[in-house]
């Protein structure tokens, strides 16, 4: 899995192309004749999409990654498993790549620097919090 994921998140190359899944398998040290022969079987097809159903109906995971990062020095918190604080959490969404990742991070920091989330330009990326927004919408709903 991590020559596959390094392949996949990395160095852009599809998880679903023949080639990236041999050359994966090269790398972990496994037989790549047998890996090609099997990728020519339906052998497991069956156990495959039964765990992609459960993947989406059981554990209700429709997209990878998501990163709610929160920041309680500033309160900002969020995401899916949190209370949320007085602003959303900063939020990513699917396989960035390290630019973005860079930007996010300067922007946290001048963020605790400022001692506030700062919602402008820069921040617009990272407010996706959805449960955040929910979570706001209903306490003041109950409250009024």
């Amino acid at each position: 899995m991590s020559a596959l994921n390094t392949r996949h998140f990395e160095q852009r190359q599809s998880a679903s192309e023949r080639a990236t899944l041999l050359d994966a398998a090269r790398a972990a040290g496994l037989d790549v004749a047998a890996a090609a022969a099997f990728l020519d079987t339906t052998e497991l097809r069956d156990n495959v999409w039964r765990s992609y159903g459960r993947t989406i109906r059981e554990l209700h995971i429709h997209s990878i990654p998501l990163f709610a990062l929160s920041v309680p020095q500033i309160d900002a918190v969020g995401g899916p498993f949190r209370t949320p604080g007085k602003h959303e959490a900063f939020v990513a969404r699917g396989s960035m790549d390290q630019e973005y990742f860079l930007a996010l991070f300067e922007t946290i920091l001048r963020d605790v620097r400022a001692g506030q989330r700062v919602y402008d330009a820069r921040a617009a990326p990272y407010r996706q919090d959805e449960w955040f927004s929910a979570r706001t919408r209903s306490a003041s709903t109950c409250s009024s």
